[in-house]
């Protein structure tokens, strides 16, 4: 499985965020990344998201859906991005923790939590992150016709776009509470 293109980026991000302890107090709708930030066009407006099942509700303040696309009619590239924001760090991560059954956990800095599960579907390549950073939830899944190499960047740069938000929006840190 390709392993996250750009984790050392976060970390740079994360890192740079503000000494006091703050959670993201905005909505998820200003977390959602523009199509000059990672290069895809956006299929339609930005979405509320469905309210998550069960398991991932406790905490949950809001959320929003996008569909990102590239590439051509005859070789599509296709994204799609949830992003939740909980009422704390505690409800992102138990949310997170009970996301995707089938991704393994990768390594990550500071307090970012990732979990990924990388395959092919239709014949190409696809790869599911989840990810939390303080009280901001983000899942990813990404299908193509590209190498999985190239995906995996694709995603780095959603998750990335997502979370520089988050911190520009008065996140201090991952680990905030």
């Amino acid at each position: 499985m390709a392993r996250l293109a750009g984790v050392c980026i976060l970390a740079v991000l994360v890192l740079a965020a503000g000494a006091s302890a703050a959670i993201y107090p905005g909505t998820s709708q200003a977390l959602m990344p523009t199509v000059k930030e990672i290069g895809f066009a956006q299929l339609g407006a930005f979405k509320p998201a469905k309210k998550p099942v069960a398991a991932l509700l406790k905490g949950y303040k809001n959320g929003v859906v996008a569909l990102y696309a590239k590439g051509t009619t005859k070789a599509p590239v296709n994204a799609l991005a949830t992003v939740y924001v909980y009422s704390s760090t505690a409800a992102a991560r138990l949310a997170w923790k009970h996301a995707c059954s089938k991704c393994t956990t990768q390594a990550a800095p500071q307090g970012l939590k990732v979990k990924a599960e990388a395959g092919t579907s239709n014949g190409q390549p696809t790869l599911h992150t989840v990810s939390t950073c303080g009280n901001v939830y983000l899942d990813v899944i990404e299908q193509g016709s590209q190498s999985a190499l190239k995906i995996d960047t694709d995603v780095a740069k959603i998750t990335n776009a997502v979370l520089t938000r988050a911190i520009h929006g008065g996140l201090s840190s991952c680990s905030a509470k």
